[in-house]
């Protein structure tokens, strides 16, 4: 064969990382192997956070990597089809759950929209504190999950997903082949890998045992993995029957708009995760994601659907994934489900702030000037955030309530802490929507409280501030 085939690149902006090390030993084995099935070219990676970039790839490519970019990724064009071949993402972070889980969109997409996925990782790191980090037991599991699936389709061209440690990635080798008692393998490795899934794309068992042989070494790398390490139930979840229940404990005022996809952090991976556990393994579950302290009338949950989720795990979680699990905001929980919560303080722990009750904002002031605390730690806000803030800072009859709907007797507590204080005054109560508010006393005298879905953005960023001046 006299043809050539061409293989499109797509990167995650500008920045290749191991390009290189993928494409050349690709190149040297194709040449080696499979130069009877043609020559291959590979074209001018293309950046997919560009609007050019992004709508270069298939429509289908597009819905996946909508989910997540990977780093790198290969299409190849053979006989006048694109054919997704898979791709990479990178990361030398510590590879616990966090930092797995919130690479693991791109492995959910893989398995979705039929292409291989690899996320790279080290297979553990030390921190300054003396902690070792190693990849989980849990996520060993799943890789082995995987390869089970991959081996019940008896198809070479089967995609394949996998967490994967690899070499150059790791700090101390030698530590890791001891405690493994197995080499880790190396880009080089995972090249050969797309070189042979290529091969066997334009003609069927030309790669000979080369993929069942790559398989092979997963499957002993992942067991090994899984035997150094023991078993850590997820976090904040809760299994009732045939019902699995994520929670994720976020606050109202924890910085939406400086973090913004911080917020959710590793969230969208992490329910990826567990509905993946059933689909793997055939359990009939209804998975359910509450948010206990979020309204969905949150002013930043508003915009970010004025605005079509920039937000990626946002949008992961409103609309890809409510396909597949139900969604509950704050306002959405009923007096069972916070009957539970309140049954399982585990559920909801969180990085202690303010206990529940109301504080005054010149008490939480402390004496700071309002122009400087409405400033502090923002990076480049326009002058008219910095104004509205400072309104709400300089007010001499508001205050904050920060009362929780999974305390027990709260509503009890908000209404006689709200009673205590002065005539005038207004109450910010960015945790408690209208909706959950069940004893209501006949009026609040000349009291006015702003409940979580009236909050205004400028409102929730000067709590940000007043929480940043006291715990930061």
């Amino acid at each position: 064969m006299n043809n050539t085939i061409q293989i499109d690149i797509f990167t995650d902006g500008e920045e290749s990382h191991f390009l290189d090390d993928i494409v050349l030993p690709w190149l040297e084995r194709w040449k080696h192997d499979y130069s009877f099935l043609g020559e291959i070219k590979f074209n001018t990676p293309v950046n997919v956070k560009t609007r050019h970039g992004f709508f270069m790839l298939t429509p289908m490519l597009r819905q996946a990597f909508e989910i997540r970019n990977p780093d790198l990724f290969f299409v190849a064009n053979i006989n006048g089809n694109a054919v997704p071949l898979g791709g990479i993402e990178i990361t030398a972070h510590s590879p616990d759950g966090s930092n797995v889980e919130k690479r693991y969109p791109f492995l959910w997409a893989g398995r979705k929209y039929g292409f291989s996925a690899f996320i790279v990782s080290p297979y553990m790191k030390s921190r300054a504190n003396g902690q070792t980090n190693k990849l989980p037991n849990r996520h060993s599991e799943r890789n082995i999950d995987f390869l089970q699936e991959w081996d019940r389709k008896k198809s070479l061209i089967a995609p394949l997903q996998q967490i994967l440690p690899i070499k150059e990635l790791q700090d101390n080798y030698s530590s890791i082949t001891s405690l493994l008692g197995q080499d880790l393998p190396n880009l080089t490795s995972l090249a050969e890998y797309f070189c042979n899934f290529l091969a066997e794309n334009i003609k069927d068992n030309s790669s000979s045992t080369k993929i069942p042989t790559f398989v092979d070494k997963m499957y002993k790398l992942a067991t090994a993995c899984k035997r150094v390490t023991r078993y850590t139930p997820p976090s904040s979840f809760i299994e009732q029957g045939n019902r699995w229940i994520q929670i994720y404990n976020t606050r109202p005022d924890s910085g939406h708009w400086e973090r913004g996809e911080g917020q959710f952090d590793s969230i969208d991976g992490r329910l990826m995760f567990t509905l993946d556990e059933a689909e793997i393994k055939g359990l009939t579950k209804s998975l359910e994601f509450w948010m206990p302290q979020l309204s969905k009338k949150h002013a930043w949950i508003i915009e970010q659907a004025e605005r079509d989720h920039g937000s990626k795990r946002l949008r992961n979680i409103v609309k890809v994934l409510s396909q597949y699990m139900t969604v509950k905001f704050s306002d959405d929980l009923s007096f069972d489900d916070i009957t539970l919560l309140q049954s399982n303080p585990r559920l909801t722990l969180e990085r202690l702030d303010w206990p529940s009750g109301i504080f005054s904002i010149i008490d939480l002031l402390n004496g700071e000037k309002p122009t400087k605390v409405a400033r502090t730690g923002l990076k480049s806000p326009n002058e008219y955030t910095i104004t509205e803030i400072h309104k709400i800072l300089e007010s001499t009859n508001t205050y904050i309530s920060t009362h929780r709907i999974y305390v027990p007797d709260w509503n009890l507590s908000f209404v006689k802490d709200i009673l205590s204080i002065p005539d005038g005054s207004t109450i910010i109560a960015p945790r408690i929507p209208k909706s959950q508010i069940h004893i209501w006393p006949n009026n609040f005298g000349q009291r006015s409280v702003v409940f979580a879905e009236e909050c205004t953005k400028y409102q929730l960023m000067a709590i940000r501030q007043l929480h940043r001046r006291c715990f930061e």
